[in-house]
C-alpha cells in the first residue's frame, strides 16, 4: 500500500514537472488504467 503511494507521489511530481508531452500522456494513462484495474478488483473482492 505505502509502495503505490509513493508511486503515485512520484506520479504526480512528473506531471506537474513535465507539460504535455506524449510520452507523458501515454505514462499517466497507464497509471490511470492500473489503479482503474485495482479498484475494480478491490471493489470486486469486497462484494464477494
Amino acid at each position: 500500500m505505502q509502495k503505490r503511494k509513493n508511486h503515485l507521489a512520484l506520479a504526480k511530481t512528473y506531471i506537474f514537472n513535465t507539460n504535455g508531452t506524449n510520452e507523458l500522456h501515454k505514462y499517466s494513462q497507464a497509471i490511470r488504467s492500473k489503479i482503474k484495474k485495482l479498484y475494480v478488483l478491490y471493489s470486486f473482492f469486497i462484494l464477494c
